[in-house]
């Protein structure tokens, strides 16, 4: 039977498409991908008609022209349409000479374009894509970056007001003693949930309070050995007072963190174009006791704006715990202490007493008693007695007694408590809690979002590929790629292959390789 030649064939120069597979274009419907490859695009170089049968195995098309016409063309369709009226679409890998009216064109196969409204694609491992959204927090698995060394953005105290509006980096002079003057053994007590075996009184540092606490101090010359310890602790706990009687009032503050507008838009200028760079490892809160001990928390894990509480204690050791209410789902907002910081390096103070006065207050009874040695001494006679040896020995006694005076009364006032007053950041008022964005430096920061621009996020999920959720590209990869479709299976297998390497789809062929689109979701 004899058969009219009537095979159609196209040939394109520049079509954005080559047998790696890293890119192809994307169709809705088998409609428009004719429409494209047919009617006329850009990239048609030539189109020939009636030809004869063209065998999609073999991969060679004889053209009626000039080799010198087609050197530049890379990429064909061709149907048979006197046996159907499928196009075929494939890759030209080499264009030789035959003579002055004919040029080979060798051609492979496009597997994907091809049978592409002839598969369907499957449920399976999807290691990384393009997501359909991308929301604040909304994806946060490991990616394989390498990063760098952190650095901060507004790196400041965080900030508690206590109940009477006093911040709670406020400290008072707090003085434990054994007993009051009265000779009373002090029973001590319970101080918040802590049993106190001592006295406690707590001064604010105003001149009036530090007068008071001297006074205080002072009282107790004739025995220093009752005062205990002196030290700083915070006020919000003490809540003491000029005259250093504290109120045990506990109502531990807390704090919401407001970030200010474009918080979660911009890094150091830079407009951030996927919202992942703001979880954890590029970009977490950073909070420190600014004495060496840090809290990494993740934005991601909060509910609402990070939310805390302060807690502490004004008893030695004087701590305060700072700990999110609102993290890793913690339940009706209860404080999460496996997520803590502490703050613990509040000073032991110092305090003296005069060694003559202490020595005169102690040494009392003795003295008078050299007044009555006196006494007897003058009388001695008027009793007749042989009291002689008696005054004598009392005489001597309160002459090295005299000196004892005297060297008491040229000795240095005695310190008791921690001289070396421990911290010089409570010195500078700097011992705070503080807090800060940590984050990856900005040159990294813009390569991992050039990296997700391009390749998307990881995904590691079972589910069908996406392939067209961004506005210019999606690009996806899979591990064990399936593939049910109407064509050869040398063809499926090749499928599979190139979603298991990777691959990028792309909605217009004039936008291919071109990263510098707005490609977030729309």
């Amino acid at each position: 039977m004899i058969v009219n030649p009537n095979s159609d064939i196209i040939l394109y120069s520049g079509m954005p498409l080559d047998d790696t597979y890293t890119d192809t274009l994307y169709f809705t419907s088998l409609s428009a991908q004719t429409s494209f490859f047919t009617g006329g695009n850009t990239y048609e170089k030539r189109r020939f008609t009636a030809n004869t049968y063209q065998r999609v195995n073999e991969g060679v098309f004889d053209a009626n022209c000039l080799a010198d016409e087609i050197y530049d063309c890379n990429y064909m369709a061709f149907r048979n349409t006197n046996f159907g009226f499928k196009w075929f679409y494939a890759f030209i890998n080499r264009v030789e000479y035959v003579n002055n009216g004919m040029a080979r064109v060798t051609f492979t196969i496009d597997s994907l374009q091809t049978y592409l409204f002839d598969c369907t694609l499957e449920e399976c491992m999807v290691e990384r894509e393009h997501s359909a959204t991308d929301t604040l927090f909304s994806n946060i698995l490991p990616e394989p970056i390498s990063l760098g060394e952190y650095v901060y953005d507004n790196y400041i105290p965080i900030e508690f007001t206590s109940v009477d509006g006093v911040s709670i980096y406020e400290s008072d002079i707090c003085v434990q003693y054994v007993d009051d003057n009265a000779g009373m053994i002090s029973g001590g007590g319970m101080w918040g949930n802590i049993f106190v075996g001592t006295g406690f009184k707590a001064f604010t540092t105003t001149m009036l309070g530090q007068d008071k606490c001297r006074d205080f101090l002072n009282s107790y010359i004739q025995k220093p050995e009752s005062i205990v310890n002196v030290y700083m602790a915070p006020h919000y706990i003490t809540m003491g007072t000029d005259t250093g009687d504290p109120s045990q009032r506990f109502n531990p503050p807390t704090t919401t963190m407001h970030f200010p507008a474009g918080y979660f838009d911009y890094i150091d200028g830079y407009e951030v174009i996927n919202k992942k760079i703001f979880t954890y490892p590029y970009c977490f809160l950073h909070m420190d006791n600014s004495n060496g001990r840090s809290l990494a928390l993740r934005y991601e894990f909060f509910t609402g704006e990070p939310n805390f509480v302060i807690l502490g204690s004004a008893i030695t050791p004087v701590q305060l715990t700072l700990a999110p209410t609102n993290y890793k789902k913690s339940a009706n907002g209860e404080t999460l202490f496996t997520e803590c910081i502490t703050l613990d390096e509040y000073p032991l103070c110092s305090w003296n007493y005069d060694t003559y006065r202490a020595w005169v207050a102690q040494n009392s009874v003795p003295l008078n008693l050299k007044q009555l040695g006196e006494v007897i001494g003058a009388g001695g006679q008027l009793l007749g007695g042989n009291v002689g040896g008696f005054v004598s020995g009392i005489g001597n006694a309160f002459l090295s007694q005299e000196i004892a005076y005297y060297k008491a009364s040229i000795q240095a006032d005695t310190i008791r408590g921690n001289t070396s007053n421990g911290n010089a950041l409570f010195y500078e008022g700097a011992l705070k809690f503080r807090y800060a964005r940590c984050r990856q430096p900005l040159e990294i920061i813009k390569t991992v979002d050039d990296f997700f621009t391009m390749y998307g996020y990881t995904t590691n999920r079972v589910k069908v590929p996406n392939r067209a959720v961004r506005p210019h590209w999606t690009y996806c990869k899979t591990a064990g790629a399936k593939v049910i479709g109407r064509c050869p299976t040398e063809d499926l297998k090749k499928i599979c292959s190139i979603y298991d390497s990777g691959i990028t789809w792309w909605r217009d062929a004039s936008e291919v390789g071109n990263y510098s689109l707005d490609n977030r979701p729309t």
